[in-house]
């Protein structure tokens, strides 16, 4: 899930000079409105604040009904595990954790700006994106995996959604929940992973029999060099024939 790249105002507490916050968490993190951010299906991005430091704005991720279901608390802590990686090419986590009251699942990171690739690319399509910025982003984005390769981390969904823009020269890759850790190159997972369309490598997709490997991330890693380019997703012209 890629960031907005217009957060709002901090709000005040609720008792009258500002909107009253969406939820608090763990009586530290106060959420007080959603992110104009790329959408995802295990979780929602909000704008929110720490309490003793109410004038930055943070990233607050609420993952759907994680504390009943072991697939989605098995997402939240994959990414916990791999955003934990200490690398300038990888999203950080500030904290992470459940909530006493009312059970939510949560990680808080920092809001990258000016935000995720996919809405800076979007956002430029007219003027085209010359070949020398893609090669600057794609070099970045390798650096990242080969970072979270050397522990045994495998990231398994690399699209425009998931890599985002920290000031004018960093890269990050962000949004862990489908990393996988791997034994002699492979997945140790055994489930059929799937993946985002037109990004996903075969063996992610159960277009072949082999297991996903760092291979489907070079692959994720081609199909992103692609996509800024062209305009398009890979082999979606094919299709459309």
């Amino acid at each position: 899930m890629g960031q907005s790249t217009q957060p709002a105002p901090a709000p005040g507490d609720g008792d009258g000079d500002g909107p009253a916050p969406i939820m608090v968490l763990n009586d530290r993190w106060r959420i007080y409105a959603p992110l104009n951010a790329d959408a995802g299906a295990m979780a929602t991005l909000y704008q929110a604040y720490e309490l003793a430091d109410p004038a930055t704005t943070v990233v607050g991720k609420v993952f759907h009904q994680a504390n009943s279901d072991p697939q989605r608390f098995r997402t939240f802590l994959r990414e916990v595990r791999s955003m934990r990686l200490h690398d300038p090419h990888i999203g950080q986590i500030i904290d992470s954790g459940q909530d006493r009251r009312s059970q939510t699942v949560y990680l808080i990171s920092p809001l990258y700006q000016p935000g995720s690739l996919n809405l800076h690319v979007r956002g430029r399509r007219g003027n085209g994106v010359p070949p020398e910025w893609s090669l600057w982003v794609l070099d970045q984005v390798l650096a990242g995996l080969q970072a979270a390769a050397a522990s045994n981390i495998i990231r398994l969904d690399i699209k425009p959604q998931n890599i985002v823009l920290d000031g004018p020269i960093n890269i990050r890759i962000i949004d862990w929940g489908m990393s996988q850790l791997r034994q002699a190159g492979k997945s140790v997972c055994t489930v059929l992973l799937g993946g985002t369309m037109w990004f996903a490598s075969p063996e992610q997709l159960g277009a072949t029999d082999a297991a996903p490997s760092g291979l489907s991330d070079l692959y994720g890693v081609g199909a992103l060099a692609y996509w800024p380019l062209t305009g398009l997703a890979p082999l979606r012209r094919e299709t459309r024939a």
